[in-house]
């Protein structure tokens, strides 16, 4: 028997799930451009849409040392070692805040002067915006979601991504028709941590 039926009636329900919810945090992350177009100006848009600039390498070491995690913890939820999986949730993000947070800081510090040389003075009006965007970044080293991928619980996930997208699609919505780009950032922040707080 080639196909171990029971095997891939597990890796389905992991992965359908999961597939499901990275879909949803898609939609989530660019919902907020979406609806821009239609209430923000085209300068106004371009302000926004540079305040989403993030600092580069930051995520991509996070998602890294993420998977190398995922794995650990995989391992000890199989060996019903369920104190060290949490244990090993608590170093990685201690790990990831450990570099993260001095960057932000920086990075907040001198967003003027970022912005200024990237894009020119034209878009100063993003730095605001920018700084906000970047305490974002502290949600992502929360590592959400991490420990029910471990254990594949993905349909929590899921659910998450479902509830949160009751709230986040109305708000986001109201928040840029009435508030401009502030309530765009607002809501990009709402859509960016309510399904990772649920996950927690």
């Amino acid at each position: 028997n080639l196909i171990d039926k029971e095997l891939a009636k597990q890796q389905l329900m992991y992965s359908i799930p999961f597939g499901a919810a990275v879909s949803l945090n898609l939609l989530f992350q660019q919902f907020d451009k979406i609806v821009c177009i239609s209430f923000l100006t085209p300068s106004d848009f371009a302000i926004y849409a540079i305040s989403f600039y993030g600092i580069p390498g930051v995520l991509q070491v996070f998602d890294s040392l993420s998977q190398v995690y995922l794995i650990k913890m995989t391992v000890k939820y199989q060996e019903n070692k369920i104190k060290e999986l949490a244990d090993i949730y608590k170093l990685l993000v201690t790990k990831t805040f450990s570099f993260s947070f001095p960057a932000i800081l920086i990075v907040m510090l001198y967003a003027e002067k970022i912005i200024s040389l990237l894009f020119t003075r034209n878009y100063i009006d993003a730095v605001p915006l920018f700084r906000a965007y970047l305490l974002s970044v502290l949600v992502f080293m929360l590592s959400s979601g991490l420990i029910l991928r471990a254990t594949g619980r993905t349909n929590y996930t899921l659910r998450s991504y479902l509830v949160s997208s009751i709230v986040i699609f109305p708000l986001t919505f109201f928040l840029i028709k009435y508030f401009g780009r502030w309530g765009a950032m607002v809501g990009a922040l709402v859509s960016i941590s309510l399904p990772r707080f649920i996950n927690l």
